[in-house]
């Protein structure tokens, strides 16, 4: 499955986000991309998804799309060590979440 995070490109604590994400995605099977860019702003408007909300999160897993804490968690299940344990906070409810 395609895996795709798409963040804020001029935020520093997302580009640090990326970087640390980077370091513990040791099966690789994520793919990175900027929400200003073109491809961004283009998957963002044909998901149906606000491309003026530039500051958060978001991640595509085939054709499901996630934002915001829910994307965090999914991220976190997908990284060596111990960050997939994080993922069992996906059972609060989103608006406390976020």
């Amino acid at each position: 499955m395609e895996r795709t995070i798409y963040f804020d490109g001029v935020c520093n604590l997302c580009s640090s986000s990326v970087q640390f994400i980077l370091q513990r995605d040791k099966n690789e099977v994520f793919r990175f991309a900027s929400l200003q860019s073109a491809h961004g702003a283009n998957a963002l408007q044909s998901s149906g998804l606000p491309t003026h909300d530039l500051q958060s999160v978001v991640l595509q897993e085939g054709d499901n799309w996630y934002s915001r804490s829910t994307a965090a968690l999914r991220i976190a299940r997908q990284l060596n060590g111990a960050w997939p344990l994080l993922y069992g906070f996906i059972v609060v409810p989103k608006f406390i979440r976020d």
